[in-house]
């Protein structure tokens, strides 16, 4: 029922086109054996109840903006309809929703801890993650006592490294701490087989000059959302309709999805403002809980008006999905935000706050714009510094290339999962 589910909101309606599901798109692997039977940690459970397209005030009234450093999108055994539930940065819930994608309805899943001891039917474990290899934040503790949870074969995907490194260059060194989890992941594999999939390049090299192995470059699971096989070429065919939409005369009318970064940035959150308050159908997307208060302090430094948009917060990455589905244009200094667009096949512009965000856009061909090479000024108005921008995007976007790199993942995917067991979904398989 869940994966029906799933190919109703990826394969379902969007941009007013009626998708049908294609051979694989149903996620079966069309074999009768029995399932291989697999823990996962942070995969994306279509059967959990999650509140629909909530307002940001809706969010906080039902207690759902909680920060801190939490893992705080990740699946719990709480519902999402009471006070207090810790959530705070649905972005996790898009690379989730990947890692949940990649493994289709070959599986049997067993996503409770509390059903793994004992539970000599596991075959693999299966982790999604993050940039847990971080200078200023220490996840030791906390994977060496889950991993110790189940024995078995062991997928990591989605590791990448976290902190901040300067502006945009790669780390080129470890601290021991982070060299003591990758010795702990490290080891798990060589004894129990697996692999580790990393987000970019700046994590692959970092890694591979310290002399670990069974870890791959294979950018973000979110690549996958959608399993549609010519992806890239639907979206080279909306970036260039875009570029004739924003120079229209009726440019206003577009509808625009905007999400803050993590911060206030020069440059970045002045460009994002003045989308905002140009264009009256655009929407305000938060990915943390201070989003609105970085709209209002950039209002009061360019001395306007803050504009009354609707603002949204995402407990459900497939109600995201359809969301995006239904703009024009995501602009997004998140990478989720711009991922999720991507998987609704809408065009986004992503701008890079820190080299976490590139490292990920440049790992997966994601169009981009660096902040420097947004407009200082207003002299040519904002719909004409849109229209460079969104120009710049088509210049940047190959649709083939993009294509081309998704196969290559996935083929690297196929061969890994194989070598524990596991059925990557087909339909990814097959791209």
């Amino acid at each position: 029922m869940a994966l029906f589910v799933l190919a109703l909101a990826i394969f379902g309606t969007a941009q007013g086109v009626q998708y049908k599901q294609g051979p694989g798109e149903s996620d079966s692997s069309g074999k009768s054996e029995k399932k291989p039977k697999i823990a996962t940690s942070h995969v994306y459970d279509l059967d959990y109840e999650r509140p629909k397209g909530l307002s940001f005030a809706k969010a906080v009234s039902m207690g759902l903006m909680v920060s801190g450093g939490l893992p705080s999108a990740w699946e719990t055994d709480t519902v999402p309809k009471v006070e207090n539930v810790e959530y705070a940065n649905p972005g996790n819930l898009v690379w989730s929703l990947g890692a949940r994608m990649l493994l289709g309805d070959g599986h049997e899943l067993s996503m409770k801890r509390e059903q793994w001891e004992g539970d000599e039917s596991l075959s693999a474990f299966y982790i999604a993650t993050g940039p847990i290899f971080n200078p200023e934040v220490s996840y030791n503790g906390y994977f060496t006592t889950l991993l110790s949870e189940v024995e078995r074969p062991t997928i990591l995907v989605g590791a990448g490294v976290g902190g901040d490194y300067g502006e945009f260059q790669c780390a080129t060194t470890m601290i021991p701490k982070e060299l003591e989890l990758l010795d702990v992941i490290h080891d798990r594999i060589k004894k129990y087989g697996g692999f580790v999939g990393l987000r970019g390049e700046c994590a692959y090299s970092l890694v591979k000059k310290y002399g670990y192995t069974g870890f791959y470059k294979l950018g973000c699971p979110s690549l996958f959302i959608n399993t549609h096989k010519n992806l890239g070429k639907k979206l080279e065919v909306k970036y260039n309709s875009l570029v004739a939409a924003v120079k229209a005369k009726d440019a206003q009318k577009l509808r625009i999805a905007v999400a803050m970064p993590d911060r206030y940035t020069k440059k970045v959150v002045p460009f994002l403002t003045k989308i905002l308050v140009e264009f009256p159908n655009s929407i305000l997307v938060h990915q943390q809980t201070n989003g609105d208060s970085i709209l209002e302090h950039a209002c009061k430094q360019m001395n306007i008006t803050k504009p009354s948009r609707p603002s949204y917060m995402f407990y459900d990455a497939l109600d995201w999905r359809q969301f995006s589905a239904s703009m024009d244009l995501v602009i997004s200094a998140r990478i989720h935000g711009s991922m999720i667009a991507i998987a609704a096949e809408t065009p986004a512009m992503l701008i890079p706050v820190d080299m976490r965000v590139l490292e990920l856009g440049e790992a997966m061909h994601i169009p981009h714009i660096m902040p420097n090479d947004l407009p200082e000024d207003d002299s040519n108005g904002v719909i004409e510094d849109l229209s460079g921008a969104v120009s710049a995007l088509k210049r940047q976007f190959n649709g083939k290339t993009f294509d081309n790199q998704r196969s290559a993942y996935a083929a690297t995917y196929k061969e890994l999962f194989s070598k524990v067991g596991l059925r990557l979904n087909p339909a990814i398989a097959n791209l």
